[in-house]
């Protein structure tokens, strides 16, 4: 089936987290899309709409089989069916994660520039924020292992927070990097939570690596001190149907995390993401596909247009997700005065950098997930406001 990306849904007065904020402006903010997921899936959902009555959930074997089939297919990855815990979201399962594996008190590393609320939920939760800032290098994100091992090595460190791929850059981790990152938590006896839910947007011919693939070649060596975050939320646009698989091969952090879930009474599943997810898996290859190679275009059309019209902005090359970095430095502004130029001078609302973290600034992320129309007209009102800032400067 072919899918048409270019339609453009009204999105207002569906409680959209984005749209439904404030009128006339464009939000490519937030992390989710702006175009209808795959079909199977809708038509998943009306047959159980349908039904009528709408009682507790539970998962049932083809929803294992369904998550357990794509991450062999995609990865070759053999996950088991008891390693699949559940959480509402990836976020929410990093907080168990927190609250259930260290206390008050206790240090979290996490590599910034890098999603905001990994320090939010540290802090939130009377924990210590440890960063191990990224290396910026010809334009690309490298981690700085020498940093990394001597941070580790304080034992207050209990746990790391690793983006996989990166978010807010994109940058896929090499196997290599990976590998060296979980030898790191092994030697420290550092808990490692891998948050690898923008894997299934893979573009520009890379692939990436799954790190329960590392897991399974260390033979049981890496196990216990691993938590991989999943869920077809960013893949298949369903983040408001709040279902993730949290995967666990250790059987003892397995019986420790649902102790977390069921001490916040977490346990329940939602119907509609438990169908969702399950056809997504199932039957939404095709439309990844064709979603994929929609937003690499969209990259390329952004990335061309900054450099034709707004030059002194440096586009970072993206590797994975749907999500662009762009360094606006040289327009020599802080960050108040940027959100205001995006915000009230542009009217489209960006995410600035410095929220992920001191690294950031200077920086914005900006969402690509949007039918060409919309793209066009924001980079029309971003460059108008440009010019208009770059006249006043004269």
């Amino acid at each position: 089936m072919k899918y048409n990306f270019d339609n453009v849904y009204d999105r207002s007065n569906t409680l959209s987290g984005k749209w439904d904020v404030e009128e006339g402006i464009i939000p490519m903010t937030t992390a989710d899309m702006d175009f209808r997921v795959a079909e199977p899936i809708i038509d998943a959902m009306r047959k159980r709409l349908e039904h009528g009555i709408f009682g507790y959930n539970c998962r049932p074997a083809s929803y294992y089989e369904a998550v357990i089939s794509w991450m062999k297919s995609r990865y070759n990855w053999d996950v088991k069916k008891e390693w699949i815990c559940n959480s509402p979201g990836v976020v929410g399962a990093i907080t168990y994660c927190i609250q259930g594996f260290t206390k008050p008190g206790d240090k979290v590393l996490i590599q910034p520039p890098v999603y905001q609320q990994f320090a939010n939920m540290i802090r939130l939760n009377d924990r210590v924020v440890v960063n191990n800032p990224l290396i910026l290098k010809d334009g690309r994100y490298y981690m700085d292992f020498e940093d990394l091992r001597a941070k580790t090595a304080d034992p207050d460190v209990k746990m790391m927070l690793l983006c996989s791929p990166h978010n807010p850059s994109g940058r896929i981790w090499t196997k290599e990097e990976l590998t060296k990152i979980v030898e790191i938590c092994v030697e420290n006896d550092v808990l490692l939570i891998d948050d690898e839910i923008h894997c299934d947007i893979v573009l520009y011919g890379n692939k990436f690596t799954a790190l329960g693939t590392i897991l399974a070649e260390s033979k049981n060596k890496f196990e216990s001190h691993v938590i991989i975050c999943t869920a077809a939320s960013k893949t298949f646009n369903l983040a408001g149907l709040q279902t993730s698989n949290i995967i666990i091969p250790d059987e003892k952090l397995r019986t420790r995390y649902m102790h977390n879930l069921d001490a916040e009474h977490s346990l329940s599943t939602n119907s509609f993401g438990t169908i969702a997810t399950e056809n997504a898996y199932r039957y939404g290859a095709e439309w990844l596909s064709q979603l994929t190679s929609y937003i690499q275009a969209n990259a390329d059309h952004v990335t061309e247009y900054f450099a034709e019209h707004m030059k002194d902005a440096k586009v970072m090359k993206l590797e994975s997700t749907y999500l662009l970095w762009i360094d606006c430095k040289a327009w020599g502004m802080n960050d108040k005065d940027l959100n205001d130029f995006f915000t009230d001078k542009a009217k489209v609302m960006i995410n600035i950098g410095s929220i992920f973290g001191e690294a950031g600034t200077g920086y914005v992320r900006m969402n690509l997930a949007f039918p060409r129309k919309i793209i066009d007209e924001a980079l029309v009102r971003v460059s108008t406001a440009y010019n208009e800032m770059k006249k006043n400067q004269k």
